[in-house]
């Protein structure tokens, strides 16, 4: 694989989590200044958490070997 695609790759990973954080540290602010700090983390937990467990099955299902699964001879 090239080097260049590499550091192209993970510098559009750090563009993304760059943009992540900034948009969601006014929220926290936001929740932490009206005393619902606890409603902020329970609500970016439960979203990145169910993100999390989707991403899990679709690799399991994509590394999964389907033998003889849907093929006729």
């Amino acid at each position: 694989m090239n080097k260049k695609l590499i550091i192209i790759g993970l510098g559009l990973v750090a563009l993304l989590l760059l943009w992540s954080g900034i948009s969601i540290y006014p929220d926290w602010l936001w929740f932490g200044n009206l005393g619902f700090a606890p409603v902020f983390w329970t609500m970016l937990l439960s979203k990145f958490g169910f993100g999390f467990v989707i991403w899990v099955i679709l690799i399991i299902n994509d590394l999964h070997p389907r033998s003889g699964i849907g093929t006729r001879i």
